[in-house]
């Protein structure tokens, strides 16, 4: 047997409805999942049954039904846990403790890659190019800002949660009222971020580096003055001109310097933030030709019709076929995370042994000592 995890919808989300709204798009995504899932089973390409886990409120008790199920191995479509974007993590984490063989990113990965500023940071010392940043909170204000115009975000959602026109500030004045506003909504700090101008590129990297074809997505509708940026509108509302006026293309109409420019430094990101499954690059182009990584994205959406999904497409490869690759790389380097649970186990028996012969030890000292009293 084997399961899919995803997060059950929660109503105590901070996030309110822009979080809800994206929650629809885990629930197709876990129902295209599930239906490829029981193909392959259908054809033998992979062998075992399908069980649903929805993940609520409380890690624990996914803990308990894990170790009472014993799952061969786990497709990780959690991205979130009552609402918090960190709980992706958290359930990898728990997979990898209890030596349980999963899909997409290691805990440390997706950890880091949620957290912008640290993923900023691992990018930075792995030598990939990517716009300067600085993280504000109650501590530190954003006097360290000194590049503008900038973007400001929260520093740990994704699916553009929390980004609009007005995130892009040209000013000291507006740079620190959106900084406050997002840290107050958000209940988080905020990145600030060198605006890069120009055209949205992504690189789907999976399976320890390969790439698939690159996608694009063109601002060529917005108006004059408009910050050509991919909002939480331009996702997810259909009918806004924001998303109207961002057409994405797969594979990108572009010469091909700039590709194999743009997969060298996709493949690096990848490396440098430690992905080993699947994930989605983002960069932009600035109008000298330089590529910045601005985010990079482990078990990224593979709802139909995503930007991954449609560049496995173009590369031939129908949605069953994507997920059936997903599976097999995953469970090939199950080895991998039975060994890191036998080291852990190993280090935690040495420690108890360790510390049955300190007690022995101190016992002996002891009796030793009230056999000299007597003595005496």
């Amino acid at each position: 047997m084997f399961a899919l995890l995803y997060n059950a919808e929660t109503l105590t989300n901070a996030n309110g409805i822009e979080s809800l709204v994206a929650h629809k798009s885990v629930m197709k995504c876990v129902d295209a999942i599930e239906r490829s899932l029981n193909e392959l089973i259908a054809r033998r390409a992979i062998a075992g049954s399908l069980k649903l886990v929805p993940v609520g409120s409380d890690v624990d008790d996914l803990r308990s039904e894990l170790v009472r199920m014993r799952p061969a191995w786990v497709f990780h479509s959690c991205e979130a846990v009552a609402g918090d974007s960190r709980g992706e993590a958290w359930v990898a984490s728990l997979l990898d403790r209890l030596g349980i063989v999963s899909t997409g990113g290691t805990p440390k990965c997706l950890e880091r890659c949620l957290d912008k500023f640290k993923a900023k940071v691992a990018l930075v010392e792995a030598g990939v190019p990517t716009p300067r940043g600085v993280l504000v909170d109650e501590m530190r204000r954003c006097g360290d800002v000194d590049f503008l115009p900038a973007i400001v975000k929260p520093v740990r959602e994704d699916g553009s949660i929390g980004i609009s026109q007005n995130s892009v500030v040209r000013d000291a004045l507006s740079l620190a009222k959106r900084a406050r506003y997002v840290m107050w909504r958000f209940k988080q700090p905020a990145i600030v971020e060198e605006y890069i101008d120009g055209d949205e590129y992504s690189v789907p990297v999976w399976c320890g580096g390969e790439t698939l074809p690159i996608g694009r997505i063109r601002f060529n509708g917005f108006p004059p003055g408009v910050a050509r940026i991919c909002s939480y509108r331009a996702k997810w509302t259909a009918r806004s001109w924001e998303y109207l006026s961002t057409p994405s293309e797969v594979p990108a109409k572009i010469d091909d310097g700039l590709a194999e420019e743009l997969r060298r430094v996709a493949v690096l990101a990848y490396h440098g933030v430690g992905c080993t499954g699947y994930a989605r690059v983002d960069l932009r182009v600035s109008p000298t030709g330089q590529p910045y990584v601005i985010e990079v994205n482990p078990n990224p959406d593979i709802s139909p019709g995503a930007g991954f999904v449609r560049a496995a497409a173009a590369a031939g490869l129908d949605y069953t076929a994507m997920i059936e690759k997903i599976v097999t790389y995953a469970i090939a380097n199950g080895a991998k995370v039975r060994a890191r649970a036998g080291r852990r186990v190993a280090a935690s028996q040495r420690q108890d042994r360790r510390g049955e012969r300190r007690e022995r030890q101190e016992k002996g000292y002891e009796n030793s000592e009230t056999l000299l009293a007597r003595s005496n």
